[in-house]
């Protein structure tokens, strides 16, 4: 190779390197962003809330040689194990948590309606800070609905329905 071709190459290869470094401070630069850092943190709750771990998906998906070291007898009880460990770990901390904010939570009488103090929180209130974290429901009756269309006991589905429309 001529000379004249090596250092052009030396050159390009040095642009490269700028080029590279560049991008690697960007990148740094984002991830050290506030949304960046907010973004990891609800990342990290949810998979606290979850009972999870990162790295989580491994462990529903074994390998042979987890499965022996663990001294089960299939990839299935593995990964049955690992949610119910998974399980665990959710209801510990939100055990946990429940008790740290019980510790902050202070009677309603102790506010006396100062503004801008934290009143204790309605069940409708509480459900849908629940609903808005994506938990899924606990109710014990939420899988006890009939079908839609299904026959409930208020209604007769064999009576006569009366053709002027529903009674009021």
């Amino acid at each position: 190779m001529a000379p004249l071709a090596v250092s052009v190459q030396i050159r390009e290869l040095r642009d490269k390197r700028v080029e590279l470094e560049q991008i690697k401070s960007a990148i740094a630069a984002e991830a050290s962003t506030p949304e960046a850092q907010a973004a990891r943190a609800a990342a990290a709750e949810r998979l606290k809330v979850a009972g999870r771990q990162p790295g989580w998906s491994l462990q529903w998906n074994p390998t042979n040689y987890t499965v022996e070291e663990a001294g089960l007898n299939s990839r299935e009880e593995y990964r049955v194990a690992a949610q119910r460990i998974e399980e665990s770990r959710a209801a510990a901390y939100a055990a946990e948590k429940n008790q740290a904010e019980a510790q902050l939570h202070v009677p309603a009488a102790q506010f006396d309606g100062l503004p801008g103090a934290r009143q204790p929180m309605t069940p409708a209130q509480r459900a849908a800070a629940v609903a808005s974290r994506g938990i899924a429901r606990t109710s014990p009756v939420a899988g006890a609905r009939p079908a839609p269309g299904a026959a409930t006991d208020r209604r007769d589905p064999h009576r006569q329905r009366d053709h002027n429309g529903p009674s009021r």
